[in-house]
C-alpha cells in the first residue's frame, strides 16, 4: 500500500520525502543531500531506485541531468549539464551511457559531435565540429574514433581527406578497409584479455567493471584500508565518524595525516625507495601535473588544454580541437625534459597546483579550510551510501574511473576519480565497486606490454622505470602517521 512519508538522516535532517510502498521508495519522491535542504534527485522511483522521469542536481543545487531512468541508471532520453550550467549532452541513454542518436557539446555551447552513440562512444555515422561550428569530420565511427569511410575538413573549411579510416588513422596507402580482418573492437580485445586471467575483473561491453575493493588504489597507490601498515586516511576518518557522528575535523585522522606527513616531492608522495631508476620522481613537486607511463598522450593534452593548464613560451594555448595534434606532440617533447612547469594554472607559481582547484589536493598538505571542506564532502558521500545504498549514477563527479594494471598473479585498479565514494564503500564494508576505465589512460595495462606504451616509446619514461612504478602498485604499503 502506498503512503507518503519522510526519511531522515541520523541527525534528523531530511534524507527523502515522497511515496513509499511496502517499505520501498516507489512512486514520486525527492532525495536530499546531507544538509537536508539541497535536492539530490527528484522524480520517479521503483524499488529504491530512480525510475521514470527524474531530475538530478549537483550539491550546489544546479541541474545535472533531466530525463528518464530505469533501475537507477539513466536510460531513454535526457540532457546532461556541467556544474557551470552548460549543456554537455542531449540525446539517447542506455545503462547510464549515451546510446542511440545524440549531441555532445563543446564548453562554449557549440556541438562537438552529432550522430550515433554506443556504450557512451561515437559509433556509427556522425559529424564532429570545430568550436566555431564548422564541420571537422563527417563519416563513420567506432568506439569513439574515426573508423570506416569519412571526410576530414581543415580548420579553414577545405576538404583534406576523403577515404577509409581504421582506429582513428587514415588508410591512404592501404586501399579499402579489410572488414574481415577487423572483427575485434578495442573493447572486445580488453574483454578477451581480462577473460584470460582468472583473477582479473570482468569488463562488460558497455565498459563497466566490477572491481574488488581490496585491489583498488588511490592515484598515489594508497590502498583502501583503515588499519595496519596499509592505511588510508579517508577510510580511517570515516571509521572514526562511525563511532562519533559529532566528530570535528580537528580530531580526525585526516587532519593528522595532512599535518604529520608534509611531502616535498613525488618520491615521498608515492612512498618510493631511493633506487636510482626512480630518480625522475625525486625532484618533482608533490602537485606536479605529470603523466603516468600509461597515460594516453592525446587525452592528456586535451585534459590540459580544456582546463587551461598549458602554456608555451609564456603564452597560454587556446583550448581548441584545431591544435590538439600539435599540442600532443609538444606535450611529449616537454615531458621528455620534465618541463612540467609548462602546464600549470596561469595563477599558480612554479610546478605547484593551485589549491583552490578542487581535484588534485586530496593527498597533500593543505590549509585547514581545505581539509574541512574535504571532510564535509567525505561525510555526505558516506551518509548517502549508508542511507540509500550504493547508487553509482547518483554521485555527481563521483563516478569511479581508473586504470587496470594487469600482472600474471592478479590486478590493481588505480582510481583517478570517485575516491570519496571508494572510501565510503570501504568503510561500510562493501567488497566490490562498479567502475569504468579512465578515458585519460590506455585503460588496461599488461605488464608484459608496458614497453609499448606511448610515453615509454617517446622516452618520457625509461622502460625499467615504468616497470618499477608498475610493480610498486603491487607491493605492500607501509605508512604510519609521522613516518
Amino acid at each position: 500500500m502506498k503512503e507518503t512519508a519522510t526519511i531522515v538522516f541520523p541527525d534528523g535532517r531530511k534524507a527523502y520525502e515522497g511515496e513509499l510502498e511496502d517499505g520501498f521508495l516507489n512512486g514520486t519522491g525527492t532525495l536530499y543531500y546531507r544538509d537536508g535542504q539541497t535536492i539530490h534527485y527528484r522524480g520517479g522511483w521503483r524499488q529504491n531506485l530512480p525510475d521514470g522521469d527524474g531530475n538530478l542536481f549537483f550539491p550546489d543545487g544546479s541541474l545535472w541531468y533531466v530525463g528518464t531512468w530505469k533501475a537507477g541508471l539513466r536510460e531513454g532520453r535526457g540532457k546532461e549539464y556541467d556544474a557551470a550550467g552548460a549543456i554537455t549532452y542531449d540525446g539517447g541513454w542506455k545503462a547510464n551511457h549515451p546510446e542511440g542518436q545524440g549531441i555532445k557539446y563543446h564548453p562554449n555551447g557549440q556541438p562537438w559531435y552529432e550522430g550515433s552513440f554506443k556504450a557512451g562512444e561515437a559509433d556509427g555515422h556522425g559529424k564532429a565540429y570545430y568550436e566555431d561550428g564548422r564541420v571537422a569530420y563527417d563519416g563513420q565511427w567506432r568506439n569513439g574514433v574515426r573508423h570506416g569511410l569519412g571526410k576530414l575538413y581543415g580548420a579553414e573549411g577545405g576538404l583534406e581527406y576523403f577515404g577509409p579510416w581504421r582506429d582513428g588513422e587514415t588508410l591512404e596507402s592501404e586501399g579499402p578497409l579489410d572488414r574481415e580482418a577487423e572483427t575485434e573492437t578495442p573493447i572486445e580485445r580488453m574483454i578477451n584479455t581480462l577473460a584470460r586471467h582468472p583473477k582479473a575483473p570482468v569488463l562488460s561491453r558497455a565498459g563497466e567493471l566490477t572491481v574488488e575493493i581490496d585491489c583498488c588504489l588511490t592515484p598515489h597507490f594508497l590502498p583502501l584500508s583503515d588499519s595496519g601498515d596499509n592505511w588510508n586516511p579517508f577510510v580511517a576518518t570515516l571509521k572514526q565518524y562511525e563511532s562519533n557522528p559529532n566528530l570535528k575535523y580537528e580530531d580526525t585522522a585526516l587532519k593528522g595525516y595532512y599535518e604529520s606527513y608534509p611531502r616535498e616531492n613525488l618520491q615521498q608522495s608515492f612512498l618510493l625507495s631511493t633506487q636510482t631508476e626512480l630518480k625522475p620522481f625525486w625532484d618533482l613537486k608533490p602537485h606536479a601535473r605529470f603523466p603516468m607511463p600509461w597515460t594516453n598522450p592525446e587525452a592528456y593534452a586535451r585534459h590540459l588544454l580544456v582546463r587551461g593548464f598549458l602554456r608555451y613560451d609564456g603564452k597560454a594555448l587556446p583550448a581548441s580541437e584545431q591544435n590538439i595534434a600539435e599540442v600532443t606532440r609538444m606535450v611529449l617533447e616537454l615531458a621528455q625534459t620534465r618541463q612540467y612547469d609548462a602546464w600549470v594554472p596561469n595563477d599558480a607559481p612554479g610546478m605547484v597546483t593551485n589549491l583552490n582547484r578542487p581535484t588534485f589536493y586530496e593527498f597533500e598538505p593543505m590549509p585547514v579550510s581545505h581539509g574541512e571542506a574535504i571532510y564535509r564532502k567525505l561525510v555526505w558521500v558516506y551518509e548517502s551510501v549508508r542511507t540509500v545504498g550504493y547508487l553509482p549514477g547518483l554521485y555527481p563527479g563521483g563516478r569511479i574511473t581508473g586504470t587496470v594494471l594487469l600482472a600474471d598473479d592478479g590486478y590493481r585498479f588505480v582510481a583517478d576519480k570517485g575516491l570519496f565514494l571508494l572510501a565510503a564503500l570501504a568503510a561500510l564494508g562493501y567488497p566490490q565497486a562498479s567502475a569504468t576505465l579512465s578515458p585519460e589512460t590506455e585503460g588496461l595495462i599488461e605488464r608484459e606490454k608496458i614497453r609499448d606504451l606511448p610515453f615509454v616509446k617517446a622516452g618520457v619514461y625509461p622502460a625499467d622505470t615504468a616497470l618499477l612504478l608498475f610493480d610498486h602498485a603491487f607491493t605492500t604499503f607501509k605508512h604510519k602517521i609521522g613516518s
